[in-house]
């Protein structure tokens, strides 16, 4: 490949790179409790309750009973469905709610949460757990050492994106 080429193509792979990175910021503000997903999985896992994937999935709240999210656990899979009309602090909230359903699962042999079922104790442990991880979550971006540790410090020098 001679100059011009190789130049041409680090600059169409440089463009690529940019497209990427657009698209993956734009979708990751839409990644509802990415941390805590991947939390409890790890947390499964080093619990010896082995690998277990965890997917979100955006809904019509006709279909799930107006719930802002509802779990369907199995095994070694959890879909969770977020209601998509409600806010997103509810569908936060609600992805939280679910998390709880499966830690209950998995490690007190509760039975998993169904439409057509539904646990007035485990509701009440669930809520708790939602709002004391949320809580957690809102204490820790509300301090702003913490945001700075968020931060790529090391990027300042960095053009910022213009698109």
């Amino acid at each position: 490949m001679n100059l011009q080429k190789l130049g041409e193509e680090a600059y169409r792979l440089g463009d690529l790179a940019h497209d990427y990175a657009k698209s993956i910021y734009n979708l990751s503000e839409k990644c509802l409790m990415a941390h805590s997903i991947r939390s409890v999985q790890q947390f499964l896992e080093d619990k010896g309750k082995g690998k277990h994937w965890i997917s979100i999935m955006m809904a019509s709240s006709e279909r799930y009973l107006g719930r802002r999210a509802l779990a369907f656990i199995q095994p070694n899979q959890t879909e969770i469905f977020v209601d998509s009309h409600v806010e997103l602090d509810h569908q936060r909230r609600g992805i939280a709610h679910e998390l709880g359903h499966l830690l209950f699962v998995k490690f007190n042999n509760s039975v998993p949460p169904s439409p057509m079922r539904i646990d007035p104790l485990m509701e009440d442990v669930c809520k708790t757990f939602e709002k004391d991880l949320c809580k957690r979550h809102h204490v820790f971006y509300c301090n702003q050492e913490n945001l700075k540790r968020l931060l790529f410090q090391t990027l300042d020098d960095y053009p910022t994106p213009t698109d």
